[in-house]
């Protein structure tokens, strides 16, 4: 499938939801698409109505439905907030916060040296063979693992930081400048083997749970 073929979206219409057999199904209005039995990740709220479906296909294969919804609930913020603290983004450590913990980087190597090995791999094959696409497969999987470890470090750390404290406040700091100076390269190094990145995620998190950020 091509690359601009590889998602589509519904806005306000064209799908609904309905519930077979106890299995969430999810109905497209799209000619000659039957229903689709989906896996919720989380349950949608009742008191929020769906805007957008965008339906998307990974380069495993695989299909992913994403819901942007609308509610009009906001969670209150905490007008005076007792469990305050500083997170510092790191260069050497992901993070450290003023509670005295120093984050520690999420350690990915062997899963790149695994990527890597594979994508030489790929390189040799004859390009639309089917044994090229066994192999591209392959590295779009490991590809993904990569992600899908990146994402869930990063939310899980953020949780806890958005449940644990009242205020959350954040270093605004570009790190990718000052790794780029002439005197970093070690460091730049590091970084790129780590993955090290700013918590963006802690703004959905403390959005959440009616935390300030």
């Amino acid at each position: 499938m091509p690359s601009e073929f590889r998602s589509f979206i519904y806005v306000q219409s064209g799908f609904e939801f309905d519930n077979k057999n106890g299995q969430t199904v999810l109905s497209l209005s799209f000619s000659k698409l039957a229903d689709i039995p989906i896996t919720i990740h989380r349950e949608i709220p009742d008191d929020v109505s769906v805007k957008e479906v965008c339906i998307k296909k990974e380069r495993t294969g695989e299909w992913y439905a994403s819901f942007a919804v609308e509610g009009k609930q906001e969670t209150p913020k905490p007008e005076n907030p007792d469990r305050c603290i500083g997170i510092d983004v790191g260069i050497l450590k992901y993070a450290h916060d003023t509670d005295g913990r120093a984050v520690g980087s999420l350690d990915l190597e062997n899963g790149r040296e695994r990527l890597k090995r594979e994508q030489r791999s790929l390189s040799r094959k004859q390009q639309g063979s089917n044994n090229w696409e066994k192999h591209r497969l392959r590295v779009a999987e490991y590809h993904q693992q990569l992600r899908r470890k990146r994402r869930d470090f990063l939310h899980k750390l953020s949780n806890y930081y958005a449940t644990e404290y009242d205020l959350v406040a954040v270093e605004d700091l570009n790190v990718k400048s000052m790794l780029e100076s002439s005197g970093n390269s070690q460091n730049r190094t590091q970084h790129q083997q780590r993955g090290i990145r700013s918590p963006h995620c802690l703004n959905t998190s403390a959005s959440a749970k009616g935390r300030i950020l």
